[in-house]
């Protein structure tokens, strides 16, 4: 009787995902790999790293251009 409850919790839990769960196996015509969003992960890490590191920037468009420049391969940040 405790082997059903899991497998109708487990059935539970995939019926919840199961968009998320398909779209782990789309592949990218283009590259030939699955998508992900490490990419994003990654740059929101770094970004969280250069905070750290700045102690908290005081002026909010010194933190923007910290994060540009260093993210730009060393070119200058512009100005919108």
């Amino acid at each position: 009787n405790s082997t059903v409850n899991y497998f109708k919790s487990v059935a539970a839990t995939y019926k919840v995902w199961l968009n998320e769960i398909v779209n782990s196996f789309i592949i990218n015509p283009k590259t030939n790999k699955r998508m992900s969003n490490g990419f994003i992960e990654g740059k929101n890490n770094y970004i969280k790293v250069i905070k750290r590191i700045g102690f908290g920037f005081k002026d909010f468009e010194t933190f923007r251009a910290k994060i540009l420049y260093t993210n730009s391969k060393n070119k200058l940040p512009y100005k919108y």
